[in-house]
Formats: C-alpha cells, structure tokens, sequence
C-alpha cells in the first residue's frame, strides 16, 4: 500500500511539474495553441489594466478585488512598454500558420492580424491624437468609473473606493505628461475643444467637494448597504 501511495504521489508531483512548465510555456513563450495565444493576450491586457478589471469583474467571484483600489498606468514610459508589448505578441502571431484555420479560427486570426498591423504601421503617428477631448478623456472616464460601474457593497469595496480617489492626482500628472508631450510636438486640439473641455471641467468642481458627484454617488452607494453587512459607525 505504501508503494502504491508513493507512486501516486510522484505522479501527482510529475503532474503538477508538468502543468507548470505548460503553463510558464504559455505565457512567456509561443502557445501550442492559437486560442491559448488569444488568451494570453487578453489576460495580459486586462491584469494590466485595474481600471478594465472592474469594467469586466472576472476576478470578484473568487474574491480578488484589489484592483478596484488602483487606476491605470497612463505614463509615457507605461504606454510604450504596452506598444512593445504589442509588437511581440504580432510577432508571436506570424508563427502560427493562417492556412491552417477556417471559418471562425480564420476570422480571428484575421482580425487580430488587422488591428495589430494596423496598430503597428501607425507607430510614426502614435501622438497625434488628443487625449483629452470633448468626446472622451481623463475629465469624464474617471467620474464615470467611480459613479456608475465602481460597486460598493461592504466596507471593503468603500475603503478601495476611496483608495482610488487617491489614485486621482498620480494618473492626472501622468496626462498631464502625455499632453505636453503632444505639445511639444506641434499637436494640440483645436480651440473649441481646449474650451469645451475646460466647460465640462468647471461644470464637476462647480458644486463644490460635498456636492460633488463623487462625494454624492458614494454616499448613495453606502446607503444602499445593508446595515448587518456595514454598522452606522463605520458608514
């Protein structure tokens, strides 16, 4: 019987070795399966980004919820890392023989082959866009990240609430950064929407900090807190 069981064992620790390699295989070098590739690539994209984590809560039903408490990296260093980042995982792609796939694997191999090489051609050009617009930008995502898609269900999910709210001023500098680096480029947005962006601004610090959206909503989210979940003390 003792036998028996060490045998097993060692199969079971061969196993788990065997699953390791696999997997570091998997992620540091090319998958043997396409769809594994699709994979990483998503994971990698969505662990990089707290911001996309709380958009997508896949990790909230097994009780990681960490990244609620952060923001994402909109440092210059950061987003070349993420451009290099995409250059290898085209690279990884071309290894992978198209002929191969049809119908659907096909589409997908298609389509990631468009928007990487798309992505990847437009290198010369990867400032000249406007990270804050009226459209979209740092004035807008963020208070409706906290507002509308942050949750609030217990004490823990407020104190990472809060925690990001501190995040604030570190991903302001770091846009901050980026438009100035635009600037210094020769790329700036037209003047109306330097303005109406600056309207959107004044319109949020208007009401002032108790009154403001972001005071407000989370107050609202606390209340809706059972109290056998959060006592009034630390509400």
């Amino acid at each position: 019987m003792k036998r028996i069981l060490k045998w097993f064992g060692l199969l079971l620790l061969g196993l788990v070795l065997l699953s390791g390699a696999l997997l570091a295989h998997t992620w540091y070098f090319k998958p043997l399966s396409i769809n594994w590739f699709y994979t990483r690539v998503f994971l990698r994209i969505a662990l990089d980004n707290p911001e996309l984590l709380t958009q997508l809560r896949i990790l909230e039903p097994v009780g990681i919820r960490s990244h609620n408490a952060k923001l994402a990296d909109e440092s210059i260093a950061h987003e070349d890392a993420v451009f290099a980042r995409l250059k290898d995982d085209y690279a990884t792609l071309k290894q992978y023989d198209p002929s191969a796939y049809a119908r659907q694997d096909r589409i997908s191999y298609e389509i990631f082959d468009y928007y990487a090489g798309t992505q990847l051609r437009g290198e010369p050009w990867r400032h000249h866009n406007y990270p804050v617009n009226q459209v979209f930008g740092i004035q807008s995502a963020l208070p409706n990240l906290m507002t509308q898609v942050q949750q609030v269900n217990d004490a823990t999910d407020a104190e990472h609430y809060i925690a990001r709210l501190g995040e604030f001023p570190r991903k302001l500098n770091q846009v901050i950064e980026a438009i100035k680096l635009r600037e210094g480029e020769g790329i700036v947005p037209p003047k109306f929407v330097v303005e109406k962006v600056i309207d959107q601004i004044k319109g949020f610090v208007a009401p002032g900090a108790r009154r403001n959206t972001l005071s407000v909503t989370f107050k609202e989210k606390l209340d809706k807190i059972p109290s056998d979940v959060i006592d009034a003390a630390t509400r």
